[in-house]
């Protein structure tokens, strides 16, 4: 039979390799996105006066050692095990919005390219001139 502390070693080590992951993620789409885009206000306060890079890793890194420490010193397999179970789920989810944020930096990107071009799709020589509109309303 396997060793409760063998078990207790691998849900550790899963459990942090899952931290480190979700980590790593949070400080690209902050770099990518900006600080706005994190949900978890410890990290958002964090980022701003520490930086995304040290920010993720306290805001994420940090619960996930100090509860993985508490539930290997009370030798709680159980509890570590949800623990690692909801970090696979949201592994899952983060797979799946990866694809979601690929797409939405394409977008910014096009966007980007489209501002650099004047703001317009005519030609040089069909531009409009630019026209003052007055706001007048309707019946006047």
């Amino acid at each position: 039979m396997v060793d409760s502390t063998v078990i207790l070693q691998v849900l550790a080590t899963a459990n942090f390799l899952l931290g480190a992951y979700d980590a790593w993620l949070t400080q690209k789409r902050m770099k990518a996105f900006g600080v706005n885009f994190e949900l978890n206000k410890l990290i958002k306060v964090l980022s701003t006066r520490l930086g995304p890079d040290l920010a993720s890793v306290i805001g994420v890194l940090g619960p996930c050692v100090g509860w993985t420490y508490i539930f290997c010193y009370f030798n709680l397999p159980i509890p570590l095990a949800l623990m690692v179970g909801f970090g696979l789920k949201r592994f899952e989810v983060q797979l799946a919005s990866r694809v979601y944020e690929k797409n939405a930096l394409k977008i910014q990107k096009m966007m980007n390219e489209f501002r650099t071009t004047n703001g317009s799709t005519l030609h040089p020589g069909e531009s409009t001139p630019p026209v003052v509109r007055e706001n007048l309303k309707e019946g006047e």
